[in-house]
Parts: C-alpha cells; structure tokens; sequence
C-alpha cells in the first residue's frame, strides 16, 4: 500500500494533491467491478448475471470509504488481489496442463502475498480457495474421474495449507521483536 502511494507521488510529479490519489482508488474500485464481473460471469455463464454483479459492486454504499478515503487503498488492493487469485484459482482447476497448473499456483502465492502485505484480510484467501475447490467437487459428485477430482482437492488444500503456514511464520518472525533492522 505505502509503495502504490510512493508511485502515485511520483507519477504525480511529486504533488501531494488529493485529486490524484482518489483518482488511482477510482480506477482501483473500477479494477475491481470489472473482476466482479468476471467473476459472476465465469460462475453464470449469463452476461446478464456478470454485467449485474459488475454494477451492484461498484455502486454499493458499502465501498464508499474504501474508494473516497486515501487510506481506503489498502482495502482495495486486497481486494483486487483476491479477485484475482480466484480468477486464475477458477481456471486452474479446469486446465489439464501441468506447467499451467505450476504456473497458476504461482501467480496465487505471489497475489496472495501482496495482498496480504496490503491488508491482513488477505490470509482467508486460502481458505476461500479451498471451500470453492470442495463445493465444486460435490456439486460434480455425478461425474466420473472423482478419484482424480479428490487428488486434485487434496493437493489445492495442501497447496493453501501451506500459504496460510507460510503466512503464519512470517507473522510470527515478525511480530517476535527480536528481529530489527539493527541486527
């Protein structure tokens, strides 16, 4: 969040200016409505489902503070990473290629991890991930390869398990005290 504040100074030319800060949280909350969208879309299958969950997102009185405070920043970079990472969590479970999957996972981790370092919010990612692989396998209960599809759920938790693990030590490495910058 501080770095996103530093390049919107810079690419202000070093002006303080409010003006510009609201405009990159506009255009954040704007990011987001957009993957909203997706979202419902890839979930429906309806433009019309998609295009609906876009609008109600960006005009809900909810997102006020998150879009008119500067602060708010934070909120919204969680949330563009978490869209995010269940965007690319969602296709990687329909992709068969293994470099894809490695890839997908990837791209998770490291969305996670800034997210998380945005706003702590970001830690119920995994599972988020996790709940959405499961309520797939039992609504696909009917169709055939369920041994493949448990494997699979089995290696996504694993896979989240240890991003929570991951996050869990370095917050515990952090808030120790005894680790500071003098040595």
């Amino acid at each position: 969040t501080i770095l996103s504040f530093r390049a919107n100074h810079w690419a202000s030319g070093g002006s303080l200016n409010a003006r510009d800060f609201h405009a990159v949280n506009i255009l954040l909350h704007s990011i987001n409505s957009g993957l909203v969208s997706v979202l419902a879309y890839a979930m429906s299958r309806s433009n019309l489902i998609g295009g609906t969950a876009g609008v109600l997102f960006a005009v809900h009185p909810v997102h006020v503070e998150a879009v008119t405070s500067i602060v708010g920043r934070a909120d919204l970079l969680c949330a563009m990473c978490m869209l995010l990472a269940i965007l690319v969590f969602r296709r990687a479970m329909i992709e068969q290629d293994a470099r894809y999957l490695c890839a997908s996972w990837l791209c998770i981790v490291s969305v996670f991890w800034v997210g998380a370092l945005c706003k702590e919010v970001a830690v119920t990612l995994p599972a988020l991930l996790v709940s959405i692989d499961i309520s797939s396998l039992i609504v696909k209960r009917g169709e055939s390869g369920l041994r493949r599809r448990v494997l699979r759920v089995v290696a996504n938790c694993t896979m989240c398990a240890l991003m929570f693990a991951s996050y869990v030590c370095f917050r515990r490495f952090i808030s120790d005290g005894s680790h500071t910058l003098e040595g």
